[in-house]
């Protein structure tokens, strides 16, 4: 039910980081949703794909 909604959380904090840094800021959102039912290698995959998406940022 709630990809009917449009991912709302998503929605409320890519808005306020535009708000706060400005139209032509990249954001990226890294979501992992259901944490309490995930299995120790699907969360270990996210906390991978987050720390490659860390290593990419601008310095």
């Amino acid at each position: 039910m709630a990809w009917a909604m449009g991912d709302p959380p998503r929605k409320v904090v890519t808005r306020y980081l535009r708000a706060l840094c400005g139209r032509g800021v990249r954001i990226r959102y890294h979501a992992r949703y259901h944490m309490n039912v995930a299995t120790r290698d699907q969360l270990e995959r996210f906390a991978l794909r987050v720390e490659d998406a860390m290593h990419r940022l601008p310095r």
